[in-house]
């Protein structure tokens, strides 16, 4: 698979993704409104929080080290090694959510008296679906790593729509048991997961074996270009005379889960971890290819590190009209619009970390990975102390806080680690995250126009603080088009497609 392929395919898979998880946030966004409605608002924190937030870092904790360091040149694999490797996610797994299960319920601050019951079966029934879902893991890395992109949108319709329906119903239906409803609708997903994945893969291998039997007349077929023929290949078995490949479980990660980028972030590190050699000094490679990784590092940076930008800027003056339209006085009337905004630093933040770490993670070699094991490691502690000492001090906007200073620091790290590797081969791909000086003025005049219309003209006039912030946003846009022609060109050629004017 050559360099414009795996680009390609990159992109496919990160426009899919981008698609279903704007869907998925536009779901969310309504049915949080539903349970808003429905239930006590004390019942969201502890589905959208609690619970999200416990399953969200059992996972990524214990399979995100397997999946990164498995994804690197997976064409190269010898992949019996790599099924043995990752079957070790179940253990992971299952210690994870022992280990954190416990802490939900003894360490961190119980909700309301009324809730705890519900929670605390809402918190053992989400550490069973993690050990469920643990178990799709071989099937999941080999159809990523050979693209089945439909595939696996397909399957996050299903498990969307098991979610949504969950909720409905007990929402509307059922309001006391919301709670536990949606901790069963958690099992019932992550079983369908694996069920699905394991059941589409042997249809699979089945037809490869109908093909086998007329290989000429089929020669062209990707089927049987994959290096497995059955199911039973993806379970663990002894290989002999050859060690499995320890050292990518090294790799560990990071702490938060990034929701908003992380389409993008997949896509890079997939991108990223098929064109460099972690094997090979940068400087031993090929030049073309990597000067060609340095320039789509640069757009990916430039990008982010504007849309995250605007995200700052605009969220800072209309978080409260946001909540205030989505939930009235139920999320205004609180600590509502400072996390609302101190969250639009998170995501600025978490837009520059998920590229960059994507490629300091495709890109160290397995000396290197050993060293950052200790690093994260002590950043995970840093990250846990200042997330219990913050949100006892501010309260929950300690949460987003602490994970801001986590992924400052993991920021930095990567940036050190980027620029060290290019000093000596002329390329400059961490100049993508500096905007240009027409795009930082109208960046900053966007902000100083809308804080000021949030303090002086919202909320006697919502309408027009909203069409002062759709004039700023104009000009913000109309600077950033000028200032890159690239995307300049395919916002032109999109429109004259969209007016039939080119094939």
């Amino acid at each position: 698979m050559d360099g414009d392929k795996i680009l390609e395919g990159s992109i496919k898979a990160a426009s899919y993704n981008m698609i279903l998880q704007v869907a998925f946030r536009i779901i969310t966004f309504i049915l949080n409104g539903l349970v808003l409605h429905n239930v006590d608002k004390d019942v969201l924190g502890i589905l959208n929080v609690r619970l999200m937030l416990l399953i969200m870092t059992i996972l990524f904790i214990s399979r995100e080290a397997f999946r990164r360091g498995c994804m690197s040149k997976t064409r190269e694999h010898n992949w019996p090694q790599v099924i043995n490797l990752l079957w070790l996610t179940v253990p992971s797994v299952i210690i994870c959510s022992f280990s954190f299960c416990y802490i939900w319920l003894h360490w961190l601050e119980l909700p309301a008296e009324k809730y705890v019951a519900d929670y605390k079966f809402a918190v053992y029934i989400f550490g069973i679906s993690c050990v469920i879902e643990s178990f799709v893991e071989p099937v999941y890395l080999f159809s990523q790593a050979f693209q089945y992109v439909r595939w696996r949108i397909f399957v996050d319709c299903v498990m969307m729509l098991i979610r949504v329906g969950t909720l409905v119903v007990s929402v509307l239906y059922y309001p006391a048991y919301t709670i536990k409803a949606t901790a069963c609708g958690q099992v019932a997903v992550s079983t369908v997961l694996v069920v699905l994945y394991w059941f589409y893969f042997y249809q699979q291998f089945q037809r490869k074996a109908n093909l086998i039997k007329n290989k000429d007349l089929h020669k062209d077929d990707p089927l049987l270009a994959l290096p497995l023929n059955s199911v039973l290949d993806f379970f663990p078995k002894r290989i002999q005379g050859q060690v499995c490949v320890y050292d990518v479980v090294n790799n560990l990660g990071s702490m938060a889960a990034r929701f908003i980028f992380l389409p993008i972030e997949e896509s890079s590190y997939f991108y990223f971890a098929q064109m460099l050699n972690r094997q090979i000094p940068i400087e031993q490679q090929p030049r073309q290819e990597i000067e060609q990784v340095a320039r789509v590092l640069y757009r990916l940076l430039r990008a982010l590190s504007l849309i995250g930008s605007i995200i700052v800027v605009f969220g800072f003056s209309y978080s409260h009209l946001l909540l205030r339209l989505y939930g009235g006085i139920t999320l205004t009337d609180g600590p509502g619009p400072l996390l609302m905004k101190t969250h639009c630093l998170s995501v600025c933040l978490m837009a520059i970390n998920g590229v960059t770490e994507a490629y300091v993670f495709a890109a160290m070699s397995s000396k290197e990975l050993d060293k950052y094991n200790g690093l994260m490691v002590i950043l995970s502690c840093v990250f846990l102390f200042l997330s219990w000492l913050l949100s006892r001090a501010v309260g929950s906007v300690g949460f987003i806080l602490a994970n801001c200073v986590n992924m400052l620091l993991r920021i930095i790290h990567s940036l050190w680690f980027i620029s060290g590797q290019y000093q000596n081969l002329g390329f400059k791909p961490l100049r993508g995250m500096i905007p240009t000086m027409l795009e930082t003025s109208s960046l900053v005049f966007a902000f100083a126009i809308t804080a000021t219309s949030s303090l002086l003209v919202y909320p006697e006039s919502a309408i027009f603080h909203v069409i002062i912030g759709a004039i700023c946003g104009l000009a913000v846009i109309g600077a950033v088009l000028y200032e890159e022609p690239e995307l300049m060109r395919t916002v032109v050629i999109a429109v004259k497609k969209r007016l039939g004017k080119v094939d």
